[in-house]
């Protein structure tokens, strides 16, 4: 009797076991908190972009073999675009993250408002010796951010585009729409306004050379000052008695 009692109780004790292994291989498996680069890290997607285990997300992290990157590929997702958009904000906003190309240059009208895409994300490394980069993949349902480091870059802004010259005759004519009191010169007298061949240098920007001239009563010219003035006619210099640019005030 007391054999068939530890037998049923061994038999009790092994289901017991069963139905909590069982439990254990139903557990939801863990989601990253952070992406690790070498030493440094940035957070994670959560739940402020709908990432969750409670709302059936996955993440399968691998490494690259030929480039060490590693890749966390989420599925599951209620909308992959709107958990890219959401973690691209929070990035920028939370993070000190920018979008940017592939030569850290930042991208300010990047956005992931497309149903399908991809986006690249970086930040400069605390150390200064290269970029944090992210580069944010999703389709309809998943999201796949690969994680890597671009040594020996930093983000940069844009270059300004190239201003176009506006020609020697709009700048005469610029020259000649000025008032007296912006050039510097008396009221109640008639000016006329010549070009000189070639270009000034102004802090490395070529400028034309512009001779402002009174009419005198005998109809001769008599030179009241020298202007300088940038390609684009953005900026008007006074040649002063030092022979130094002095920047104009323009209304």
């Amino acid at each position: 009797m007391g054999k068939n009692v530890w037998k049923a109780l061994g038999t009790a004790g092994a289901l017991l076991l069963l139905l909590a292994g069982c439990g254990e291989a139903e557990k939801a498996p863990s989601l990253p908190n952070n992406y690790v680069f070498g030493q440094e890290m940035l957070p994670a997607m959560g739940e402020e972009q709908g990432v969750g285990t409670e709302q059936g997300v996955s993440c399968e992290v691998t490494t690259d073999s030929e480039t060490g990157e590693t890749i966390y590929t989420y599925s599951g997702l209620t909308s992959g675009q709107e958990t890219a958009a959401a973690y691209l904000e929070a990035l920028e906003t939370q993070y000190g993250c920018s979008a940017m190309d592939e030569e850290g240059v930042r991208q300010s009208n990047a956005s992931a408002a497309d149903a399908e895409g991809s986006i690249l994300v970086g930040k400069d490394m605390a150390d200064g010796s290269g970029i944090l980069s992210l580069d944010i993949q999703w389709t309809e349902t998943t999201c796949q951010l690969t994680a890597s480091i671009l040594e020996g870059m930093k983000l940069q802004d844009p270059a300004e585009p190239e201003k176009e010259p506006i020609g020697v005759t709009a700048a005469v004519a610029t020259l000649k729409a000025m008032t007296p009191e912006e050039l510097g010169v008396p009221e109640g007298e008639t000016y006329t306004v010549y070009a000189d061949d070639g270009y000034i240098m102004v802090d490395d920007e070529a400028c034309y050379r512009l001779k402002l001239y009174r009419r005198t009563a005998v109809d001769t010219r008599e030179i009241v000052g020298t202007y300088l003035m940038s390609l684009d006619g953005s900026s008007v210099y006074r040649v002063n008695e030092d022979n130094q640019a002095e920047p104009l005030n323009r209304s």
